[in-house]
């Protein structure tokens, strides 16, 4: 596969793009038509193709890209985008199907405000998506497109999204409440007294690098572990021996890809346990700590190699068989999740492998230390 897109398929995706920006300006199409072209059609989501010595382009959602006939693309993208409103109509009638027997549970009075409220709102997107230019349809068809076509099935199948999402809803609800009663807490005169106002000034420094991203999933579930985490903070000389490395990571060093990561390895060690932050060991010795994030950088180098032959190693294949770019989207990568997958802390936390390389050192069973 090629590195990047030929000159010819350069072109042909900006004559593509010409055509129909004409043609809307024409009235040619719906303004239906246009919201789902502007969807589908990116120039930036165009990858290079070679297949059997060809030099076409294939964008992600649309498919293969001919560059030598304006014609036959113009004709998939149609063919495509009134394929996309097709479906979505369908799925349209079939939650529309519903709705009387959503309305009948309703007078029965078996269903809760809550589900009621939230039924309406899709109900409300349903009928109305296809009628606004601006209207974004996406989380609407990710639900939809778990319909069948069979009210016996779907409506169980809606009432349960429905609890799941009011579920969520609620959550995250209470764990807003919980980060609102955490900032109360660390305002208390009682917090400044126990913990002296140096101390209380860096526990709300690192709050603020996630502020409500700490609670909820992932994060702290009550205000006593969150009490226990954040106020874990840097004592003065670690303090400036962190800000030392800080300044290093984002001025000095002249690769920009490791400055960067070695920077946002230094933001995570900021939202650790302090006993957690590695790179404090080297505190009496700037240019150790320094040679040992870039010895982090270069593990990092070296996994990221190796996945990413292994990536390559699966889809070898994608250039030998052209039935893989006509399938749908989700069917055109393998997915891969990683050499942590399994673990806890990847699987069931939701850290990525770098975020476990970065934050665990690599060992994921580190996560238990946190509590």
């Amino acid at each position: 596969m090629e590195k990047k897109l030929s000159p010819d398929a350069v072109k042909m995706l900006f004559c593509i793009e010409e055509y129909f920006n004409n043609a809307f300006e024409s009235k040619k199409y719906s303004s239906l038509f246009i919201r789902e072209f502007s969807r589908l059609f990116k120039n930036d989501s165009a990858v290079p193709c070679s297949i059997l010595g060809s030099n076409d382009a294939y964008i992600i959602r649309l498919g293969i890209i001919d560059s030598n006939n304006l014609e036959k693309n113009i004709e998939l993208i149609e063919n495509k985008v009134n394929k996309e409103i097709k479906e979505k109509n369908k799925y349209v009638r079939w939650f529309e199907t519903l709705i009387p027997i959503f309305e009948n549970e309703k007078s029965e009075g078996i269903l809760e405000n809550e589900f009621v409220s939230e039924f309406n709102l899709i109900l409300k997107d349903v009928l109305r998506w296809q009628g606004i230019d601006e209207f974004s349809s996406v989380l609407l068809f990710q639900f939809l497109k778990g319909l069948k076509g069979d009210a016996d099935l779907d409506y169980p199948y809606v009432k349960e999204k429905i609890q799941n999402r009011i579920k969520t809803r609620n959550e995250h609800n209470e764990y807003r409440t919980l980060y609102n009663q955490f900032c109360e807490w660390i305002e208390l005169p009682s917090t400044l007294n126990k913990y002296g106002a140096r101390r209380v000034e860096a526990m709300k420094q690192k709050l603020a690098l996630r502020g409500q991203d700490w609670f909820g999933l992932g994060g702290f579930k009550d205000i006593e572990t969150a009490k226990k985490i954040i106020s874990e903070v840097f004592y003065p000389d670690q303090e400036q021996y962190y800000r030392q490395l800080e300044h290093w990571a984002k001025s000095e060093i002249k690769d920009v890809d490791c400055s960067r990561w070695i920077s946002y390895y230094l933001w995570k060690g900021r939202i650790l346990p302090v006993r957690l932050v590695n790179v404090l060991r080297y505190k009496d010795d700037v240019e150790k700590g320094k040679n040992y994030l870039l010895s982090k950088y270069e593990e990092k180098i070296i996994a990221d190699k190796k996945k990413n032959q292994d990536r390559e190693n699966r889809n070898r294949s994608f250039d030998e068989n052209l039935n893989l770019f006509q399938d749908n989207n989700h069917n055109n990568y393998i997915e891969y999740n990683g050499d942590y997958s399994g673990t806890y802390a990847h699987d069931v936390m939701g850290y990525t492998d770098d975020e476990i390389d970065t934050i665990f050192e690599g060992d994921p069973d580190a996560y238990w230390n946190i509590d």
